[in-house]
């Protein structure tokens, strides 16, 4: 990826250049070269007698006089005529002891020149934004800019299912191999991404980071990591297919591109708030989890559907005890009894009524053979949840 030389093959930016680009994007006021002469002289020293040490000169001038021994990589006068930050350099002789130390070493100087000043030549650059001068406290004043456009959907066709770590995952082979090959037959269909949730080894260490005192921040960072090693069972079981785990990062920066090599993925549903989690209303619990997560991040996205996938048929009405199933749901219904079993978070169907694109989830049951399939091909198998 090196810039090629003027004449010849030798790459022209090597190390002077590479430390000087440094200090520039770093911003210091000045460099110090270290080398084995005291700094630059008007000719060769080794082969002139006569030469003098030039204690401080301007870039200009040393491109001007074309110093044919120049101690220092000629590209560097280059950068240094561009320069906002290093507009000098300093040479010293390092064989000479206690020379970076001393307060006035003999060495060289080399300084740009006096940077022009914006003028009628050169006028300021202002680019316009409606909100550069506003406060995004004020609603009134962001709502015109903020509701102007519609949110678009980066990836429409999108499927999300989201594997429950205790109902699904830590039950087995029995339970998940059988889900595992309905997402591995889906595949061949619309893009799909399969997050895992926090099984019962996270409630253990949550249980004890309870016992210790620690905070929420650092309990959702415990209980995440867990939702990840179940992200890594489920993506083992569908290697051959071409899938693999991302994580935090990758699914939220190159999803398209893993999704335009194996059309399926798999992530950690378990959101990624860290320490930066919100204090929970009750308690140290972190308050958002698998169930939150997979939705923030379907909806990010814009994906077509969110499944999640349970080892209940839906929300029955008689809570999670027994009862019949709810074909359909509202999230506000659901909320309005504080004191109901349900088999999604709470959280999320706070998240639902504000969400942008998801609008809808679906609750089904992966116990029973086909319904994974059912559900992923739009059909109505489980418990809709609306906004």
């Amino acid at each position: 990826m090196a810039a090629p030389a003027d004449e010849g093959v030798i790459p022209p930016y090597r190390t002077d250049a590479g430390c000087y680009l440094v200090a520039e994007t770093y911003g210091c006021k000045n460099m110090i070269f270290v080398k084995d002469e005291d700094g630059l002289y008007t000719a060769n020293p080794k082969n002139d007698p006569s030469a003098t040490l030039i204690p401080e000169i301007t870039v200009d001038e040393l491109i001007e006089r074309d110093l044919p021994d120049l101690i220092v990589e000629r590209p560097v006068l280059e950068l240094m005529r561009h320069a906002t930050h290093v507009r000098s350099i300093q040479i010293v002789n390092g064989l000479k002891p206690g020379n970076l130390t001393a307060r006035s070493p003999a060495s060289t100087w080399a300084r740009s020149s006096p940077r022009e000043t914006p003028d009628e030549h050169h006028p300021p650059k202002d680019v316009e934004s409606p909100l550069a001068r506003q406060t995004l406290l004020d609603r009134e004043q962001v709502r015109p800019v903020d509701q102007q456009q519609p949110v678009i959907r980066m990836l429409p066709r999108l499927r999300v299912v989201v594997l429950g770590g205790r109902s699904i995952i830590d039950r087995g082979r029995d339970v998940l191999l059988p889900i595992v090959e309905e997402l591995r037959a889906a595949i061949s269909g619309d893009p799909l991404l399969i997050a895992t949730g926090a099984g019962i080894r996270a409630r253990h260490a949550l249980g004890v980071g309870l016992d210790l005192g620690l905070p929420t921040g650092a309990l959702a960072e415990i209980a995440g990591r867990e939702a990840e090693q179940n992200g890594h069972l489920v993506a083992a079981l569908l290697a051959e297919q071409g899938v693999a785990y991302l994580g935090h990062d990758t699914v939220a920066h190159q999803l398209p591109v893993h999704l335009a090599a194996s059309n399926a993925a798999v992530t950690n549903g378990y959101p990624p708030y860290g320490v930066h989690e919100l204090p929970a209303a009750a308690g140290k619990i972190p308050p958002h989890r698998t169930d939150t997560g997979a939705l923030l991040l379907a909806d990010a996205w814009g994906a077509a559907s969110l499944t999640y996938v349970r080892d209940v048929d839906g929300v029955l009405d008689g809570g999670l005890d027994g009862g019949t199933v709810l074909r359909t749901a509202t999230a506000a219904d659901l909320l309005a009894d504080p004191a109901r079993p349900l088999p999604i978070d709470r959280e999320a169907l706070r998240t639902l009524q504000r969400a942008r694109h998801v609008r809808s989830v679906q609750i089904v049951n992966g116990t029973v053979a086909g319904t994974v399939t059912k559900a992923l091909a739009g059909e109505h198998v489980g418990t809709v949840v609306s906004a």
